[in-house]
């Protein structure tokens, strides 16, 4: 059976950090999936584009990123939520969810799911903020952020591949919430596109002649039991530009 390493970043408070290979999301609930800016635009094409040529520069086996549905939706909700939120951070919403359960309540493969990571910079200031892609990817990169996630070139592990990155100010511009969200999936099928909700769990197989990985429920893999013991030391507070830094 393939192996799936699986990564999972669990966030304590700002200067704590914690690690879990336990399957996420079992307390959480089901929650929104969805916004007016699941697409990305021209800003966010230019932020996966910088999030690339970093990550092929500074990550071990780094793989050609292809943007995925599911986890576009997943990052956009998630930007939105963070920009218009008061105080705080991390990766939990109001729904308990961390981005595992929201990639899967948007659609992404819930055994693929298992094998990803978050990366978020939120800002919120007094002022109106002008925090592009440019300055995004310096402060979304952060030791044991999701967007430096790895697999070792050793062992037959699913390439980190897909993606979903998304950026929300909110109404007054004095708060920016940039998310990038990572996942495995198998090197020989594309990346999950549009989403119907529901992340499925048996294997994943190509249609002829469509793009979009279909779970059957012919076979329901489990995640591996020892998996690889990466360590990710991560927090993704929300800072506050009128603070030292």
């Amino acid at each position: 059976m393939r192996k799936l390493l699986v990564l999972v970043l669990v966030l304590g408070a700002i200067g704590m950090a914690a690690v879990s290979l336990r399957e996420p999301g079992v307390r959480a609930a089901s929650g929104p999936c969805g916004t007016s800016h699941d697409a990305m635009d021209a800003e966010e094409s230019q932020f996966l584009s910088l999030l690339q040529q970093w990550r092929d520069q500074n990550v071990a086996n780094s793989s050609p990123l292809q943007p995925s549905g599911p986890l576009n939706a997943a990052a956009a909700w998630f930007a939105e939520y963070l920009a218009n939120k008061s105080g705080g951070g991390g990766h939990y919403d109001n729904y308990g969810r961390n981005w595992v359960q929201r990639a899967i309540d948007c659609g992404y493969h819930s055994y693929y799911a298992n094998g990803s990571g978050e990366g978020v910079y939120a800002v919120a200031s007094s002022r109106v903020l002008n925090i592009g892609p440019a300055e995004a990817i310096a402060g979304i990169t952060y030791p044991g952020s999701g967007a430096t996630m790895w697999v070792p070139a050793s062992g037959n592990y699913p390439p980190v591949k897909c993606v979903g990155v998304a950026v929300k100010r909110n109404a007054t511009g004095t708060a920016v919430a940039w998310v990038a969200v990572l996942a495995q999936y198998p090197a020989s099928q594309p990346c999950p596109a549009a989403s119907s909700g529901g992340g499925g769990g048996g294997t994943v197989t190509v249609t002829p002649g469509t793009a979009t990985p279909s779970p059957t429920p012919t076979r329901t893999p489990s995640p591996t039991p020892s998996p690889t013991p990466v360590t990710y030391h991560a927090f993704a507070p929300l800072i506050s530009a009128d603070e030292p830094r």
